[in-house]
């Protein structure tokens, strides 16, 4: 993100915060973290965290909420799923299906606040994007309303960016969800070898941009392909 974050500044004309202001955040948000809404299981072949949200309207009757519900809560699941359930593929407990699963309730505006639960506030004119996990966008928008990404992706969609409509595309990234199960205590459940592997292992992967396990080889020579495109032209 360093150099990128430099750049920034060429757009917006404003002093870009620093790598470990946004490390920092981080950090500061999971510490923060009320975890009584979730809860963690852990086998050989998952990971699932459920997490129980309330869900209330401001500045609407509670029967009118009732008939917007619906639509929130499946929007809310199909996000969830889209985002961050995923098959582990090699750099974070590979092999293993991790899945996020919500338990979403309507209350009354008026409910008292339940702290085994997160609460998500729907206002008339609010819309701004839901960051489970204390997460922090990695783009900037400039003086003309652009969107850039922060840092190098090595070609991947990256959920915590936006390309230039705004849009957010892709899974959450390896390292991303390797952080947020570090400090949901999820790695003391494995063996303290097989947990120092895998992080050499994403260290690895945001390096050179592969995945050393891959079964896949890496080409090096492309010869035969440039012979076969020139015969093509024929």
């Amino acid at each position: 993100m360093a150099q990128n974050l430099k750049d920034s500044e060429k757009h917006t004309g404003k002093k870009p915060l620093e790598v470990k202001d946004y490390r920092e955040a981080e950090r500061k948000n999971l510490a923060a973290l009320n975890r009584k809404p979730i809860s963690l299981e852990v086998t050989e072949t998952n990971i699932r965290i459920r997490a129980r949200f309330q869900v209330r309207f401001e500045g609407l009757a509670h029967k009118d909420a009732e008939k917007k519900f619906p639509v929130l809560k499946q929007n809310l699941e199909q996000g969830v799923r889209n985002i961050w359930n995923q098959r582990l593929k090699g750099a974070v407990l590979p092999g293993r299906m991790f899945e996020v699963v919500p338990e979403i309730n309507l209350v009354p505006s008026t409910a008292v606040r339940d702290a085994n639960f997160w609460l998500i506030t729907v206002r008339p004119t609010d819309g701004a994007p839901i960051h489970l996990f204390g997460l922090v966008d990695r783009y900037f928008i400039d003086r003309g309303g652009e969107n850039f990404q922060l840092r190098e992706t090595k070609g991947r969609n990256d959920p915590l960016g936006a390309d230039e409509e705004g849009n957010v595309k892709g899974k959450i990234m390896e390292e991303d969800l390797g952080f947020i199960l570090s400090r949901l205590d999820v790695y003391p459940t494995i063996p303290y070898g097989d947990v120092l592997a895998e992080l050499r292992q994403v260290e690895e992967i945001i390096k050179t941009g592969k995945d050393p396990k891959s079964m896949v080889k890496q080409r090096s020579d492309f010869w035969d392909k440039t012979i076969k495109d020139a015969e093509d032209l024929d």
